[in-house]
C-alpha cells in the first residue's frame, strides 16, 4: 500500500517542483527590437535591430540587424511564415525562416535550416503580451496629462512608475509636440484609448526633461533625433496601445519610446521609431511610399509583474508535500492494522 501512495505521490511532486520553478521564469517586453505577431510588408528601410515575425515576411531593399554588436542569441531574423526578401541583408544571423523562402539579391547571415526549431513561441509571447497590456491598461493614471498651447505635457512627479491614460484624439490634437517630464529613473507609462484606424498618431516632436522649475519652464530637456539612442529618459517611454479587439493605428513620422500594440495593425508614413515594438502586425500605410526605420532604445522601464498564477507557491508547496505525508501514513497505518 505505501509503495502504491510513493508511486502516485512522486508525479505529483514532481508536478509541482517543475510548476513552482515556472512562476520564476523573467517577464520582459521582448527580446527582439520589433516583434510582430503577424505580417510584416516593408520596402526601403531597415531594423537596425532584431526582428521577428509569426506570419508571413516580405521586404525589399530591407536590412536587418545592422546595429547588433554580434550574432543574436536569439536570431536575427525570425519568420514563422513564408518570406521573401528581394535586394537587401539580414546582418549578424542567425535567420530562421519556418515557411517557404524567396530571397533574391539578398545576403542573409547564417540561414539555418527550415526544419529547425525557432527561437521564439509566437503564440505563447502574444498570449502573455497581450495579458500584459490589459494588466498595464487597467491601471489607474498616477500622473497628470495637459494640452497647451497645441502640445501635450506629461507630468511626471515620480522618481517610480508615471502611469497616464490619454485619448488618440488629444494626441492628434497636439501637432505641436509632446514634452514628458520624469525625474531621472523615473518610468512614463501612457495608456492610449479610443483609436480606431481614422485617427493617426502625429508627426511631431519629442522632449524629454529631467526637471522643471513650474510646468510649462523644463530644464534639463533634450531633442530626440531619429538615430539609435540606447537609454535615456526615452527607454523609460512606453505607450500603450489599449484594445481588446483587433484595431489599427497609423504612425507619422519619428516616434520616441517603445510600444506595445499586440492588437493593432501598425501602418507607418515615413520616419523613425525609436523603441521595442510589439504589434499584431506592420506594413506601410495606403497611399505612402515611406516607411519607418526602426531603431534600437530597449524599454528599460518598469513593467507590472504577472498577475497571479494559479501555480501553488512555496508555502503551498510545502502544505502539499506535508499532507501527502499524512495520507501516507495513514495508509501504512492502516496496512498493519489490517
Amino acid at each position: 500500500m505505501l509503495r502504491r501512495v510513493a508511486t502516485r505521490v512522486a508525479p505529483l511532486l514532481a508536478a509541482l517542483t517543475v510548476g513552482t520553478a515556472a512562476t520564476a521564469s523573467a517577464q520582459g517586453l521582448s527580446n527582439y527590437n520589433v516583434l510582430s505577431f503577424g505580417s510584416f510588408f516593408m520596402t526601403n528601410t531597415d531594423v537596425t535591430g532584431t526582428l521577428a515575425v509569426g506570419g508571413a515576411f516580405s521586404a525589399s531593399n530591407f536590412g536587418v540587424g545592422a546595429g547588433l554588436p554580434g550574432a543574436a542569441a536569439n536570431g536575427a531574423l525570425v519568420v514563422g511564415g513564408a518570406a521573401s526578401l528581394t535586394s537587401g541583408q539580414v546582418y549578424n544571423g542567425p535567420t530562421c525562416i519556418a515557411g517557404a523562402r524567396a530571397i533574391t539579391n539578398a545576403t542573409v547571415a547564417q540561414l539555418q535550416a527550415q526544419n529547425a526549431p525557432l527561437p521564439v513561441d509566437f503564440a505563447a509571447e502574444q498570449a502573455r503580451l497581450t495579458a500584459l497590456s490589459t494588466q498595464i491598461g487597467a491601471l489607474a493614471p498616477t500622473a497628470t496629462a495637459l494640452s497647451q498651447w497645441s502640445q501635450m505635457f506629461f507630468l511626471g512627479a515620480s522618481s517610480g512608475v508615471n502611469v497616464f491614460t490619454v485619448s488618440a484624439t488629444e494626441l492628434y490634437n497636439a501637432p505641436g509636440g509632446y514634452n514628458f517630464y520624469a525625474p531621472t529613473g523615473g518610468s512614463i507609462i501612457v495608456n492610449v484609448t479610443g483609436f480606431d484606424g481614422t485617427t493617426p498618431f502625429r508627426n511631431t516632436g519629442f522632449n524629454f526633461c529631467t526637471g522643471y522649475t513650474d510646468p510649462w519652464a523644463f530644464t534639463g530637456c533634450s531633442q530626440v533625433g531619429g538615430n539609435d539612442n540606447p537609454g535615456g529618459l526615452a527607454s523609460m517611454l512606453l505607450w500603450n496601445f489599449v484594445s481588446a479587439t483587433p484595431a489599427s493605428m497609423t504612425f507619422g513620422g519619428s516616434v520616441a519610446g517603445s510600444v506595445l500594440a499586440p492588437n493593432v495593425a501598425l501602418a507607418t508614413t515615413g520616419g523613425a521609431c525609436n523603441g521595442t515594438y510589439v504589434v499584431g502586425s506592420a506594413t506601410i500605410a495606403a497611399n505612402s511610399s515611406n516607411t519607418c526605420e526602426f531603431h534600437q532604445n530597449a524599454y528599460n522601464g518598469w513593467l507590472p509583474s504577472p498577475p497571479v498564477s494559479t501555480v501553488p507557491e512555496p508555502a503551498t508547496f510545502v502544505l502539499a508535500v506535508g499532507g501527502l505525508m499524512a495520507f501516507a501514513l495513514v495508509a501504512r497505518r492502516r496496512t498493519r492494522e489490517g
